[in-house]
């Protein structure tokens, strides 16, 4: 259970303003052929985004497998890959194995820079105090501003609900960052609070939500990772055979246990002595006033509402 500290914690990170460094991967495409690089390869359509922008993607292998889970920014003179820690090595090969003549070059900046996650309902108003002007207002919109004396890429993201800002900045410059945020009364979340925030807010990590064996659709971000109309791309016709068909077997959903239960990530889920889930991660949350998890159900049993056991299909956040 979250003790004292850590649930004032939770209050500040959802009513008021509350921050955690984070342990992230940045990779990024630089070259005149970014752009349609990473079109070739991921689901969504990067062609379509301006400076500013971005979304989110799954990069895939030729068996429409998830090899990526990304949140792509769009600058003028780079396009940055955001994903889960320790990604940038494999990512990265991956997508150099497919270059030819094309002008682009790939480079993790996870040792170079720093992230900070600030969430709230206060956040746009302390990152507004903080810098001089409002932080993005669209989800995935990012831009570049002062906080203190850092300089901050701050970027708009859903990984906390019902959403949360990356402040991404040089390595040398995130002390700075933090002393403005501590100054400001900004509180510091612990990471077991963070990641009760993350998995309310329904956000995958891959490998632990996702590995290579998970395709996309699996893990039920359709709207906003896939777009199914951009034409050819690595792995797509599995994709498209899937959105024909009309579903995959099984979809992510948020489970809800009560508060004395003890799930764990691996735990099967059976029904009837059936095995109809597994679980990927878990955390105590005020929010469902219990214990919360992520996990891999059975298209049948995924509806909210749904009992499993001790469990409940809670409610899908995408």
């Amino acid at each position: 259970m979250l003790n004292a500290p850590q649930l004032a914690q939770y209050q500040a990170l959802n009513h008021q303003a509350g921050y955690a460094p984070l342990a992230r991967t940045q990779v990024s495409l630089t070259g005149a052929d970014r752009t349609t690089m990473l079109h070739k390869f991921c689901t969504q359509d990067i062609l379509s985004l301006q400076a500013g922008q971005g979304s989110e993607a799954f990069i895939c292998n030729v068996q429409g497998k998830i090899v990526g889970y990304v949140y792509v920014f769009i600058d003028t003179d780079s396009i940055v890959l955001d994903c889960a820690a320790g990604q940038g090595e494999a990512l990265i090969a991956h997508l150099d194995r497919y270059v030819i003549r094309e002008d682009v070059a790939f480079a993790d900046q996870s040792a170079t820079y720093r992230e900070v996650v600030v969430g709230g309902s206060a956040a746009a108003r302390e990152l507004t105090a903080l810098c001089g002007a409002p932080p993005p207002e669209e989800l995935y919109a990012h831009k570049r501003m002062h906080l203190g004396d850092a300089a901050v890429t701050v970027r708009k993201t859903p990984y906390l609900a019902p959403f949360a800002y990356f402040l991404s900045c040089p390595t040398a410059e995130e002390d700075s960052l933090i002393a403005a945020l501590d100054r400001a009364g900004v509180v510091r979340c612990d990471l077991q609070v963070i990641e009760a925030a993350r998995i309310e807010s329904g956000a995958p990590l891959y490998g632990i939500d996702i590995t290579a064996e998970n395709l996309p659709q699996e893990v039920a971000r359709d709207a906003v990772a896939i777009h199914f109309k951009k034409g050819c791309y690595l792995g797509q016709e599995t994709v498209a055979r899937i959105d024909a068909l009309g579903h995959v077997n099984k979809l992510l959903v948020q489970l809800k246990y009560p508060l004395d239960a003890t799930p764990a990530p691996g735990d099967e889920l059976l029904l009837d002595d059936k095995k109809v889930g597994r679980l990927t991660s878990v955390c105590d949350s005020p929010a469902a006033e219990g214990k919360l998890a992520l996990a891999y159900v059975r298209r049948e049993h995924a509806a909210p509402g749904t009992h499993i056991g001790a469990a409940e299909v809670w409610s899908p956040r995408v």
